[in-house]
């Protein structure tokens, strides 16, 4: 009953208020008109009107009024690429992939990792850039152009306060670095999905750590770094050139039979020098003097075969002294001394005892 009296009380006063000023003012004879009703009719919502610039109380709600506040606010603007961002950007990574590239007095670790203020030192104030529009830079054009891989990593030094701006390696191809890598605590950046591994984190990339650097990194940097000098211990010893020694030496000494496989390989003995002459011209090595060779010993063949003929014949001993004297001049000594037995068989065979020749038997 008390609030109904105030609630009408008001109304009442409100409507004094609407004819007292509806004389001066239409607009705010509106305004009365519409708190009255709005007060008539009960409604809690009429006392969280506020009047807005060009717009009657009853129309404006609070909460579009604060949202036209913060509206009013200002804002930077967002950071969009532009041609001189992608220029920087790619500066940027030049200075981190390769050593050319780099400004003197820019320390550049291992993985490509750098200090702003390092930057700014040696180059940014120079070239007229600021903090700002480097970190603008390395922010828009962070990923790569298909959005799966990162092409630059923003890290806070705890230590200083400092920016490090690490460019990644690359993709599908390799990247010179400079200096040794700078240990960095409390960081918790990961390498991305998308990218590949660096060219530090492979087996054969850093030298074995000492003790006493194992003493100041973590338990899972030890055990990486023990997993990389067993991956280095197993590494074959020998580089392009003394592989290619080796395979020489091992095709000579197959060639020379001294290998288990070749070491039982050997062709059958000579009969004679005849039968080795024969063989060899007959091959595909034969050359001009085994040519003439073999022509000797077919006419050494024909003389044999016409002094076995006289032998057994009776024919005189004049012709076979004769030709037993040619294949003594021509004929090789090993052959001449296979002659002579049967020679001298044949010679007993008719009652002779020998020739009378040079060699004669």
């Amino acid at each position: 009953m008390r609030d109904t009296h105030l609630l009408n009380a008001g109304t009442a006063r409100g409507e004094e208020e609407v004819k007292h000023c509806s004389h001066d003012d239409p607009m705010a004879a509106e305004c009365g008109s519409a708190s009255t009703a709005g007060l008539s009719l009960g409604a809690p919502t009429a006392f969280m009107k506020r009047p807005s610039l060009g717009q009657p109380a009853s129309h404006v709600p609070l909460v579009d009024a604060m949202r036209d506040r913060r509206r009013d606010r200002s804002r930077s603007p967002a950071v969009r690429e532009t041609a001189s961002t992608k220029h920087l950007s790619k500066m940027l990574a030049g200075f981190g992939r390769y050593g050319k590239s780099r400004p003197p007095g820019l320390r550049v670790c291992s993985e490509g990792s750098f200090t702003l203020s390092n930057l700014m030192e040696v180059w940014g104030r120079q070239e007229g850039y600021t903090r700002k529009d480097i970190l603008n830079a390395v922010r828009v054009h962070m990923f790569h152009e298909d959005q799966t891989s990162l092409r630059f990593s923003i890290e806070q030094k705890p230590q200083t306060e400092d920016t490090i701006i690490r460019v990644l390696p690359k993709r599908f191809e390799r990247s010179d670095r400079a200096e040794p890598r700078e240990r960095r605590e409390g960081s918790d950046a990961r390498r991305p999905s998308g990218s590949r591994p660096l060219a530090s984190e492979g087996p054969f990339a850093e030298t074995p750590k000492s003790a006493k650097d194992k003493l100041a990194m973590s338990l899972d940097d030890v055990i990486r770094s023990d997993a990389r000098g067993t991956a280095r211990a197993s590494r074959p010893g020998s580089s392009t050139e003394n592989y290619q020694r080796a395979q020489r030496v091992s095709r000579k000494a197959k060639q020379m039979g001294l290998t288990p496989e070749t070491q039982h390989i050997r062709e059958p003995p000579l009969g004679s020098a005849d039968e080795g002459i024969r063989r060899r011209i007959d091959g595909r090595r034969s050359t001009p003097g085994a040519k003439a060779t073999m022509a000797v010993l077919h006419m050494t063949e024909a003389q044999v075969t016409s002094l076995f003929n006289y032998l057994q014949s009776d024919r005189p001993m004049e012709h076979a002294r004769a030709i037993w004297t040619n294949i003594h001049k021509e004929a090789s000594p090993l052959t001449t001394l296979l002659l002579s037995s049967s020679v001298r068989k044949l010679l007993a065979g008719r009652g002779v005892e020998s020739f009378r020749g040079k060699r004669g038997t």
